[in-house]
């Protein structure tokens, strides 16, 4: 199953626009200006060992299995803000990113939770 899906997901990607990329520096430098918020879309396990401090958590599962949930989160977050999603390696940030821009927020991905960790900015455990 994980296979198929994973599958599915690369496809969807080669058709879907991407969202535009920022490093770990530069998110940095927008969430401390209040300028943007993080999201983490990694699953539950994935972020026990921590995650960038003050994200908020959101797992791209809850985007499929729980779409209400996942949109009132969305939608307490102001569009003057930009949101910057990450996850392990990328992909998942991608797909979340696309169906929040889908909400009318811009979006940025910072690809992989690694990126912040090794520049050694704030993780906290969830």
């Amino acid at each position: 199953m994980k296979f198929i899906t994973l599958l599915l997901l690369s496809f969807f990607l080669s058709f879907a626009g991407a969202i535009n990329g920022i490093d770990a520096s530069a998110a940095k430098e927008l969430v401390d200006a209040k300028k943007a918020v993080l999201i983490d879309v990694r699953e539950e396990a994935e972020v026990k060992p921590g995650m960038a401090k003050g994200a908020i958590f959101l797992p791209l599962s809850k985007m499929n299995n729980d779409r209400a949930a996942f949109d009132k989160i969305i939608g307490h977050i102001p569009k003057s803000k930009t949101i910057i999603v990450y996850c392990a390696s990328g992909r998942r940030a991608q797909l979340a990113g696309i169906e929040i821009e889908k909400k009318g927020h811009k979006v940025l991905s910072m690809g992989a939770f690694s990126s912040w960790r090794d520049a050694g900015f704030p993780i906290e455990l969830h």
